[in-house]
């Protein structure tokens, strides 16, 4: 875990500490300690990124009576997810639960979401759910087809670069995960690799392939072990 993660971390899970246990932490500023050291590099070593993202276990409307008792604010509200501001400034995104939707496919992500995690410390005191790696995967892809933004457009691609290029272990994890979910997750990434800016998504993603264009190769192999082909 990255210093900065946890600075970003630790003062919305304080913040929000009474509906604590009512979120599952799914942005990639929660993951960190996930991801090898010495692994190709997507991001230096501030992330971009400067709200903590998370997946509701029960209704917005619930969980936003809590927040609003515990002095934080409402700054942005979409159909799907809100962007919630503590009182010290930090800002927490906080995407639907899996009864919020309609749709199947999605409700089934988000249940694995919540369903499969660990715990993560940020102190002795304060502790987070944070959601596997293989349903971080899902959501993520998940989140960037409704969005309908280009690949090279879009920031949670980098963020699914980075877990493949630098969690060696996540296409083991995805084969132990059930079989709906992995069937997803295959189609995910076939759906990337049959993009033609794929390659060109990943160089231009690791900061260490503009100096060694050959680091690409690895990534490339690797989503096509995710998505099942030889």
């Amino acid at each position: 875990m990255t210093d900065y993660a946890t600075q970003l971390l630790l003062p919305v899970a304080t913040a929000i500490r009474p509906a604590l246990n009512r979120v599952v932490f799914i942005g990639v500023e929660s993951c960190g300690d996930y991801f090898r050291v010495d692994a190709d590099r997507v991001r230096g070593a501030s992330l971009r990124h400067l709200a903590a993202t998370t997946l509701a276990t029960v209704s917005l409307d619930r969980i936003g009576a809590e927040l609003v008792a515990s002095g934080l604010y409402r700054d942005l509200r979409g159909t799907d997810e809100e962007e919630w501001v503590t009182s010290t400034g930090f800002r927490i995104v906080i995407c639907g639960a899996p009864a919020d939707t309609a749709d199947p496919i999605e409700s089934m992500i988000r249940e694995y979401a919540v369903l499969l995690t660990r715990t993560l410390a940020l102190t002795p005191d304060v502790s987070v759910r944070v959601s596997a790696p293989a349903t971080l995967f899902a959501l993520w892809w998940l989140r960037h087809a409704k969005r309908r933004t280009s690949m090279s457009e879009c920031p949670l691609i980098e963020d699914i670069i980075e877990l493949v290029a630098r969690h060696p272990a996540l296409t083991d994890e995805i084969e132990a995960v059930p079989a709906e979910l992995r069937t997803f997750i295959a189609t995910a990434a076939g759906g990337f690799l049959a993009d033609d800016s794929a390659e060109w998504v990943i160089a231009r993603a690791l900061t260490d392939a503009r100096l060694t264009p050959s680091v690409v190769r690895p990534v490339v192999s690797a989503f096509r072990r995710i998505a099942g082909y030889p």
